[in-house]
């Protein structure tokens, strides 16, 4: 597979040539920078599917064509995100019991019952948050932060290009500290989390090395 442009927010096409979805993250391997899949977005009264990477068949200017068609795409694992609560005090005590935070109880599999925890109680307080999405991957997102070597922010991912399931450069968006957007090469790429992205280079040094490509 050569080298293409990821845009997040890109629109995803079943193998009919159904409208799926927009990406809107990758799922990314932060020690090789291999991407193993993306979170489909389907708005926000739908749910956000796990995509493996796998099943991307093809790729062009307008998004990604997955190898499933549209009735597939519910067997798909749903993107879990809660928060669990224990509490002890004047108001509520769950005493050794995990409750879902909020007024929806019913989103996790076999929880049952709504919570009833509609605001912060008040006393000793255990979170625990639960999410099904792999701890060894990063989420990168468009508007993900870069920052330079020397700490000062540089912009935020606009695109991700990828070669053979390696992400092998971003583009910044220009920002305070940049005239025009930047092309960051992997080399230039030191590390990354869900908040950010870590240059080994400062921001200037970015600029000028991305001009020198060009």
């Amino acid at each position: 597979m050569g080298q293409h442009e990821v845009n997040v927010g890109a629109r995803v096409r079943s193998r009919d040539g159904k409208k799926l979805g927009v990406i809107k993250q990758l799922m990314v391997h932060p020690g090789t920078y291999r991407v193993d899949g993306f979170v489909l977005g389907k708005g926000i009264l739908a749910e956000e599917k796990i995509v493996p990477a796998d099943l991307v068949t093809a790729t062009d200017g307008s998004g990604l064509v997955l190898g499933i068609d549209k009735a597939n795409v519910a067997e798909l694992p749903t993107v879990i995100h809660e928060q669990l609560l224990r509490s002890s005090g004047p108001l509520y005590d769950t005493g050794n019991h995990w409750v879902l935070r909020g007024p929806s109880g019913g989103q996790l599999p076999n929880t049952g019952a709504e919570s009833f925890y509609m605001q912060a109680p008040i006393g000793t307080v255990s979170t625990q948050n639960v999410s099904n999405l792999s701890g060894d991957h990063v989420m990168i997102s468009e508007g993900t932060d870069v920052f330079g070597s020397d700490g000062e922010k540089v912009g935020h991912v606009d695109e991700i290009f990828v070669e053979d399931r390696k992400i092998s450069g971003i583009l910044v968006r220009a920002g305070r500290l940049l005239r025009h957007d930047v092309r960051i090469p992997r080399s230039m790429i030191a590390g990354m989390s869900h908040l950010r992205i870590r240059l080994n280079v400062t921001a200037d040094e970015a600029e000028r090395l991305s001009k020198q490509d060009e």
